[in-house]
Parts: C-alpha cells; sequence; structure tokens
C-alpha cells in the first residue's frame, strides 16, 4: 500500500467536503501510476490505494472519510475481483462511487450487472486521461454514465436448490458428488444446472460460477 503524504479527508466540519477524493484500487499500482499522477494534477486528491478489497477495506478503515469519494478500479483486477470491490463500495455508509476499467466493457450482462451494483461508469482499459477525468468528476457528483439496470425477475432468481448446486460446481464437484451431497438424482441435479444456465443468461458452468460470483451469490 501507498500512502499519500495527509491527503485532506473531507469532514462535515471542514471546506474540504469539496475535494475530489479519489481511492484506487488495482493488482499492480505501476499500471496506474501515469494515470493517478495526471488526475492528482489535476486536482483529484489521492486518499488511498490497494492491491486487493481487503487491502482496500483496511485502508478505508484507517482513513475514517466521511465525505464522498471515487473508487477507481483499475483493469488488473480480476473481473469477479473488480465486482468485490464495486460491491464493497455499495455497501460503505459513507458515499463511494466506483468508476471500472474493465476489457469488458462492452459486454451487456457485465454492464447490467456493474448497474445494480450502483457502478457509475464501466470504461476500456485505453481510455484518455480527459474523458477519465471527466468521468471521475461526474461520478463524483452522483452522475452515472450506465443506463439503469432493468429490475431483476422473480423467475430469474434462483431457488436454494439451485444455488446449492452451483455451489457445488464452483466447488469442483461433479454431478454425481452434488447429487450425493444433497440427496436428490444426477438427473435433478442436470436439471437444476440447465435451469441455472438458462436464468444467469450464461452456456457453461464455468459461466454460470464466473457471473455468480460477480454477483456476489457465491
Amino acid at each position: 500500500m501507498q500512502r499519500s503524504d495527509k491527503p485532506p479527508v473531507a469532514s462535515s466540519t471542514s471546506s474540504s467536503s469539496e475535494h475530489l477524493l479519489l481511492l484506487v484500487v488495482d493488482r499492480s499500482p505501476l499500471v496506474l501510476e501515469g494515470a493517478v499522477h495526471a488526475l492528482s494534477e489535476r486536482g483529484c486528491h489521492i486518499i488511498g490505494r490497494a492491491s486487493s478489497v481487503a487491502e482496500l477495506d483496511a485502508r478505508w478503515r484507517e482513513l475514517e472519510v466521511s465525505g464522498k469519494v471515487v473508487l477507481l478500479i483499475g483493469p488488473l483486477l480480476h473481473t469477479a475481483d473488480g465486482f468485490a470491490a464495486c460491491r464493497w463500495a455499495r455497501d460503505q455508509s459513507t458515499p463511494v462511487r466506483a468508476v471500472f476499467i474493465t476489457d469488458r466493457c462492452e459486454d451487456s450482462l457485465v454492464l447490467t450487472d456493474a448497474a445494480r451494483l450502483g457502478v457509475r461508469a464501466c470504461l476500456p482499459a485505453d481510455v484518455s486521461l480527459d474523458d477519465l477525468f471527466d468521468v471521475i468528476k461526474l461520478a463524483w457528483m452522483n452522475q452515472s454514465l450506465l443506463p439503469p439496470a432493468p429490475p431483476e425477475a422473480e423467475a430469474d432468481r434462483l431457488t436454494e436448490c439451485e444455488l446449492r448446486v452451483l455451489r457445488g460446481i464452483a466447488a469442483g464437484k461433479s454431478s454425481k458428488e452434488i447429487a450425493a451431497e444433497l440427496q436428490i438424482s444426477v438427473h435433478t441435479v442436470r436439471n437444476e444446472v440447465q435451469r441455472i444456465l438458462s436464468k444467469l443468461h450464461v452456456h457453461s458452468r464455468q459461466e454460470a460460477v464466473h457471473r455468480a460470483r460477480h454477483l456476489g451469490w457465491i
């Protein structure tokens, strides 16, 4: 973790509440080094950097920020880890607006899931500094560049049995092993798998696990 020298931390009694506060999370700090330096020169106050969600949370607890913050999620986090960072931002009591840099920013499922998690924008890794700064400013002002996520249909929600089957798949278990664990037939497991794929709008078990992790279901 790299610390900045006494960055301004917003509070209800300080004019620093108008500062554009920025947190950065990415597996390699060097990848965003140039962008972070340029953003700092343009008026962003970098209050913390982390290489994982766990490190991000620890840094956040140290800062005790009370003003609104933008979380910049870098491209080297695995997509599942990136979504974990998005969920972390959503779950904070202090407003944290996430901007997600990802190579899957044109994937409609990724955009839908991101919007449901309150992400303000998904940007490609080759985004220009001007565009990145403009998007961060918009996010800080609580504006979103993502279309509203459609409400999750009741029919698309997984049943408890489907979730248990999905957890078994995520653990690398075969249909036979899942059937034995849940005390159901292999045929039933296979039917459940097909329903899971249909509800998650994916085509394979691996994709189902991947998307379920995005959504924080497993």
